[in-house]
């Protein structure tokens, strides 16, 4: 599989872990096994690591001062990569940085990596003649960032990157979105006749959120999205201009207007 051909999936799976954090969350906030079940596995199955083959993954990776939640083989069958996992929520503070570092120095892998299935905090593992340290390489949020971003971060821990130790080129996807922006091809949100969207001018002045943007961290952010992508439709903005008011990928943007508009359906916004 290509990085290119590898985008999609990933997407898919980061933007089910986003449903999955906004309808399971405090399912998954109580109990680590359920969030790497829900969360992790899945991304991690995304980048090609089978779970369950333990010739590629190992869970319960044991060191000399304990047991890594997993480990990512290469092809001498050492740890390649070293994941950290916690119940979604948890803090990924001082503690579990130091548990990490710890476990990295006992298992020397190309990365290491903290997760509550939502912040991924990525590390390059840095050692030489009486030196070793971890460098942050990326730190990701997949409740507030674009997916198409968060899933060219996480490509770093991509099996065959793992292998070759070189970065996948990839492109964005565009297999699964409709083409010339597509929404005429999709239900009117009014309900009614109404004027299509992509008749509009790209002139069309955009009107402002009803409500300041939760601050990062909140677990909010995706809400406040969606409710804005239903008013900047309800304006006549096609999905090029809302990509362009809220500083999002148009893959994120085809997302948001289509999820909006299911939540709607269903009488939750």
């Amino acid at each position: 599989m290509t990085g290119s051909r590898l985008l999609g999936p990933l997407i898919d799976a980061i933007e089910t872990a986003r449903r999955q954090m906004l309808e399971r969350r405090r399912d998954l906030a109580g109990n680590e096994i359920r969030t790497r079940n829900a969360l992790i596995d899945p991304i991690l199955g995304a980048l090609d690591w089978n779970v369950s083959n333990p010739s590629q993954v190992t869970t319960e990776y044991e060191l000399p001062s304990g047991r890594v939640d997993y480990a990512l083989l290469g092809k001498n069958g050492k740890a390649a990569a070293i994941i950290e996992a916690k119940r979604l929520g948890e803090d990924l503070g001082a503690k579990p940085r130091s548990q990490l570092v710890r476990y990295a120095y006992e298992s020397r892998p190309s990365y290491a990596v903290l997760t509550d299935g939502d912040v991924w905090e990525i590390y390059s593992v840095e050692a030489s003649e009486g030196e070793f340290h971890l460098r942050e390489a990326v730190r990701c949020i997949l409740s507030e960032s674009d997916p198409l971003q968060s899933a060219r971060e996480l490509l770093v821990l991509w099996q065959a990157n793992m292998e070759s130790g070189q970065p996948a080129e990839v492109e964005t996807p565009t297999g699964g979105l409709p083409s010339n922006e597509g929404d005429s091809n999709l239900p009117n949100n009014t309900g009614g006749g109404g004027t299509n969207a992509d008749s509009k001018s790209e002139d069309t002045d955009v009107p402002g959120p009803d409500e300041p943007q939760p601050s990062r961290g909140s677990g909010q952010i995706e809400q406040w999205r969606l409710k804005y992508t239903l008013k900047l439709l309800d304006h006549g903005l096609t999905r090029k201009q809302i990509a362009s008011a809220m500083g999002i990928s148009p893959y994120y943007t085809y997302y948001l207007t289509k999820k909006a508009r299911e939540r709607r359906e269903a009488g939750e916004l």
